[in-house]
């Protein structure tokens, strides 16, 4: 990074040159974590079964979490105008499961089929496990 700097440092006398080194240090420390969110969205795995949601996340430890569709309470859609521009949203789970009573599945491509996916699967296994949700 230094070597970069000393590469493209601007020609305007050694006082200036401690803020090209800061930009370059900013510019580094925005593109590491840029990179570091696209590696955890890309090391993230959601997948509908009908019985449950498997929730698989990890970049160097695995965790692997289960969601039994009958305990899926309400499901929601998310998306803010940058993810609609991208085509991305966020769907929420919220179900009576005592270890994650909340779930973001978090910038879903094409949310809209995996969100009413989940909303039917999860009426589904309610109808054959003849759950009846009761509301507060």
């Amino acid at each position: 990074m230094i070597a970069l700097g000393w590469l493209f440092r601007p020609w305007q006398g050694e006082k200036s040159a401690w803020k090209w080194y800061l930009s370059l240090l900013i510019l580094a420390a925005y593109l590491a974590r840029l990179g570091w969110k696209i590696l955890v969205l890309k090391c993230t795995k959601y997948t509908v079964t009908s019985e449950n949601i498997l929730l698989e996340r990890g970049i160097l430890v695995r965790e692997v979490d289960n969601i039994d569709l009958f305990r899926v309470t309400d499901v929601n859609l998310r998306q803010s105008i940058l993810q609609r521009i991208l085509g991305t949203g966020n769907i929420l789970i919220t179900s009576s499961d005592k270890s994650k009573p909340h779930t973001v599945l978090a910038h879903v491509t094409e949310p809209r089929t995996p969100f009413e996916d989940i909303r039917r699967a999860a009426l589904r296994a309610d109808k054959e496990r003849g759950v009846v949700q009761i509301e507060h």
